[in-house]
């Protein structure tokens, strides 16, 4: 440090400016590169450290069921019929392998740090997409489901209107005219901004679920000598893998684990609320 001092004694006043500014130019430099560190590190913890959310536990199982079952529990009698047994065995395991999946999934939402442990990396699929091949597979994987809920949106209101137009034929409306006001009868569902208030509208579609679960049975008990018992034990090849496609979509909840999960307050119970909405689904099937 003094041999530094001594030479810039030596300099002649020209120099010994040039040798000022140059030092003092490095340390604006060193400050704002501290800056921009500190500004990064903020930032990451922001991205880690996201707020908590607001629905609880129940709330967490009821919008997770209510995405799990759906009109397509109506289609499990055909299942049945087309794939005999093993359509009735799939019921128990495809819910376990798909609570696992989604167990995985959760999981890997984080991300382990020595000093703070669990810190949450990732909110979306996109950004999982994005961990996995930077840039391309985020993009793909939100394409893909935004493609897909436009269709499943479309196609449910399709089928609303086409089953009450079949079971209301005394209602002068056509099916055009039922699926325009189911479209109109959902609208105000767009203004729902979080899941705890989806959570009471997910509960009553619950309860329609079961409804409609009651007057199938029903129905099938007042027909119970037109049942065929030999499709429970003989089936087609085909069958069988027709039926594991619609009971392994009936059990479809991947979408929106990880929206679900970061809305709940104790996210730790995830798990529990994920593994209750199973539960009920298998009996409801």
């Amino acid at each position: 440090m003094k041999q530094g001092y001594r030479n810039l004694s030596q300099l002649s006043e020209s120099d010994e400016e040039t040798v000022l500014e140059l030092q003092s130019s490095d340390a604006e430099s060193s400050s704002d590169d501290e800056s921009v560190s500190s500004e990064n590190y903020i930032a990451t913890e922001s991205v880690a450290s996201l707020p908590e959310g607001t629905s609880s536990t129940w709330k967490a199982t009821m919008n997770l069921l209510n995405f799990i079952e759906g009109v397509g529990l109506l289609a499990l009698p055909y299942s049945i019929k087309k794939g005999g047994i093993t359509a009735v065995i799939s019921l128990f395991l495809l819910p376990i392998i798909t609570w696992y999946a989604g167990k995985v999934l959760a999981e890997s939402l984080y991300d382990s740090d020595e000093k703070k442990g669990k810190i949450r990396a990732r909110s979306t699929w996109k950004e999982i997409g994005d961990a996995i091949y930077p840039n391309y597979a985020g993009k793909i994987v939100a394409w893909t489901q935004d493609i897909g809920f436009v269709f499943v949106a479309v196609s449910y209101l399709i089928l609303c209107g086409s089953l009450t137009s079949h079971a209301l034929p005394t209602v002068p409306l056509s099916q055009t005219s039922w699926t325009c006001f189911a479209a109109l009868l959902i609208l105000p569902t767009m203004f729902l901004k979080s899941y705890s208030q989806i959570a009471w509208l997910s509960t009553i579609s619950i309860v329609a679920i079961g409804l409609t679960t009651a007057i199938t049975v029903w129905y099938g008990v007042e027909n119970i000598e037109n049942w065929d018992p030999s499709t429970l034990l003989f089936w087609d090849f085909e069958g069988v893998f027709i039926s594991l496609g619609i009971n392994l979509a009936s059990y479809g909840v991947s979408e929106i684990i990880p929206s679900v999960e970061k809305s709940m307050k104790n996210k730790s119970d995830f798990g529990k609320a994920l593994a209750s909405a199973f539960a009920v689904s298998v009996e409801l099937k």
